[in-house]
């Protein structure tokens, strides 16, 4: 049975305030002479004394730790280094200010979850705007942030959200290709992302940079496909119009190259294309990848800073929306187009 701070202080004849403040620092009105002290730590470290951190988080009410929310967690070593820049920057954050932090999958129980104790704040990334998720915004009593999140009643409802500016990277992606001679340009989202927020504010940054040059851009230039790129055969021998494609990730250039490659199409040859975050992968991939470059460990580690501020100080001014602007390393994924595509 561990000894408790009670057992340190019979054992030592003094008050378990004492103890306390020797060992914890707590009792500001507590004073204790050095004698005393160094008697307190022998006979802790002869007890084999150590804090209940449970305990200490009840008393407290802090359990310092924060959770990371993020729906469809994938594999962290090979592929896009995302992830990694995402945990480097809450991490390079939250750990020396002495906070743990755990990722969840999801939070089955909703707001039920966000206020169960577990956390003292949370990082929701990849938030999707359903009516469900912004009921639990509305029920949370969390301290909260938002990353990758863009939906303008996140903020009016007093959560702070981190994004980088979309529609300015996806217009430096179709200004590359379109003067590259590219007229018909298709943008590549995965599955099921009709609520997912940066992916719709990609997709409409792309129709926008294509309308500001009278290019078309309709339903039949989204291609909604999964991560394995499972479909790109048979879009391929459609004879589609594309002569580029734009990736909502860096995520989906591999399969997509691999898919390529089996059908013999050559990158940039015959297909053109351009990716987003730009991490060390791009660089793995023959060709290397073109990519728009994200300011991940920028972004997330001011959107910790900022719940880190949160659950230490509370809100002292109004939640907003901080927009990160984007770079774009140019590679050799994507060439002069050499195909007749229709207008």
């Amino acid at each position: 049975m561990h000894a408790t701070i009670r057992d340190v202080a019979n054992a030592a004849g003094v008050s378990p305030m004492a103890v306390s403040k020797v060992l914890h620092g707590r009792g500001s009105n507590v004073r204790v002479g050095q004698a005393t002290a160094a008697l307190i730590k022998r006979v802790a470290e002869e007890l084999k004394y150590e804090p209940n951190a449970l305990a200490r988080s009840f008393r407290s009410r802090r359990t310092r730790t924060i959770g990371l929310i993020f729906d469809n967690w994938s594999r962290i070593a090979g592929g896009s280094q995302y992830l990694a820049q995402l945990l480097d920057a809450i991490t390079m954050s939250a750990f020396p200010r002495g906070y743990a932090m755990t990722i969840c999958p999801h939070l089955s129980d909703g707001a039920e979850s966000f206020n169960d104790g577990r956390f003292d704040g949370l990082l929701w990334a990849k938030f999707e705007s359903s009516p469900e998720n912004f009921l639990a915004l509305e029920r949370s009593r969390t301290p909260m942030v938002l990353l990758h999140a863009s939906h303008t009643e996140i903020v009016g409802r007093g959560f702070d959200t981190f994004t980088c500016e979309n529609a300015e990277a996806m217009r430096m992606a179709v200004d590359h290709l379109v003067n590259l001679g590219h007229r018909r340009i298709a943008f590549v989202a995965p599955l099921r992302a009709e609520h997912n927020d940066e992916t719709l504010a990609r997709m409409e940054g792309v129709r926008s940079a294509m309308a500001g040059r009278d290019l078309p851009f309709g339903g039949d230039d989204v291609l909604n496909w999964d991560y394995d790129a499972a479909e790109f055969d048979n879009w391929w021998y459609s004879k589609p119009p594309h002569t580029a494609l734009v990736l909502r990730s860096e995520s989906q250039a591999g399969p997509i190259y691999e898919r390529a490659a089996i059908l013999g199409v050559s990158i940039p040859t015959d297909l053109s294309i351009i990716g987003f975050d730009s991490t060390a992968y791009c660089e793995t991939l023959t060709p290397r990848l073109t990519a728009i470059r994200q300011p991940t460990e920028e972004m997330v580690g001011k959107a910790t800073d900022t719940l880190l501020a949160l659950i230490e100080n509370g809100r002292t001014e109004p939640a907003r929306a901080h927009v990160f602007l984007c770079g774009f390393d140019l590679r050799e994924s994507t060439a002069a187009n050499k195909r007749t595509s229709p207008a």
